[in-house]
């Protein structure tokens, strides 16, 4: 074999190489941004709840959600918004609304896009998350029934994380509570490829390349971490100790970042990611305590022992 064809050779196979590396890397990109969309099987009816429900538009596409007003405010009511998870759906949350309706406040669900029956719109992001969870906001803002100087917002998992990135930049929320959320979609992108058991390398640069492309800006932009800082507003965060799909590690890299006078912790004892989680009574009583500590409201506090953990 000549000089030439060895060069060609050599060639062919580094392209070859670099074809199949960005290949692997999109489907993986692809796969890690399309959530599963699975419908609700639940309705709030299914906790007693009185429900509309309700549809509003998020960056052009159609958001179905559910709107439970509550039934001992008279006039305007502070109310809660509630963002679920990954790969899930607003029956997901109820849970957390038939607690926070039974204290008092009206309470709007929704599925983010591409989730349960809201507008599919592949590839998601957490950008996405967060301009799902504004539509939400701007629904509220035209109810006359809802007070806009006392609104909240709970997320958890990917919709704790996007409610973190979405109040940064909302001025019209004036509580946040923040549960199982990640820390950095940069490292959480790195932890899934090693659980697919992708070697990572160039291909992990690649499908942050890919990310990036789709979000239009940089995933360490929006990272939660390097956002909460800039929220003034009351924060709390919680997380499960028994975690394993995001690790609480995630709850105290935010807490390091966020502004030390406004923000407060708490990790679950026994808590996991998914529903043990937010069916846990701590978890609830600490809302509730909270939300109602730090929203003008003449909705009776909630008297218990537990004190939340301040920096």
């Amino acid at each position: 074999m000549n000089i030439n064809n060895l060069l060609l050779l050599i060639i062919s196979i580094l392209t070859l190489i670099v074809i199949l590396s960005a290949g692997i890397s999109w489907v993986f990109a692809r796969h890690f941004c399309t959530p599963k969309q699975r419908p609700s099987k639940r309705t709030p009816q299914y906790y007693g709840l009185p429900y509309e429900e309700i549809q509003f538009p998020s960056q052009g596409k159609s958001i179905n959600g559910w709107f439970i007003g509550s039934e001992t405010q008279a006039g305007p009511q502070p109310t809660i918004v509630v963002a679920h998870g990954w790969s899930s759906n607003m029956a997901q949350v109820l849970p957390i609304a038939d607690f926070l309706h039974q204290s008092g406040f009206g309470v709007l669900l929704y599925d983010a896009r591409s989730h349960g029956t809201s507008t599919m719109d592949n590839p998601i992001t957490l950008q996405k998350f967060a301009q799902d969870l504004r539509g939400a906001i701007d629904y509220l803002e035209g109810r006359a029934d809802v007070d806009m100087t006392q609104l909240g917002v709970v997320g958890h998992s990917m919709g704790g994380s996007g409610a973190i990135l979405a109040t940064s930049i909302e001025p019209r929320i004036r509580v946040l509570v923040s549960s199982a959320a990640f820390a950095d979609p940069v490292a959480l992108t790195r932890e899934y490829m090693r659980l697919y058991h992708i070697p990572r390398g160039p291909i992990f640069h690649l499908v942050c390349y890919f990310i990036n492309r789709w979000l239009e800006s940089d995933m360490a932009e929006i990272a939660p971490k390097n956002r909460i800082g800039r929220i003034n507003i009351p924060i709390l965060l919680l997380h499960g100790d028994a975690d394993r799909v995001v690790s609480p590690a995630n709850m105290k890299i935010l807490l390091s970042q966020a502004q030390k006078g406004n923000t407060q912790a708490q990790l679950i004892s026994g808590g996991k990611h998914h529903s043990t989680i937010i069916k846990d009574s701590k978890y609830k009583d600490l809302i509730i305590t909270f939300l109602q500590e730090h929203l003008e409201t003449d909705i009776p506090r909630l008297q218990h022992e537990d004190a939340l953990v301040v920096p």
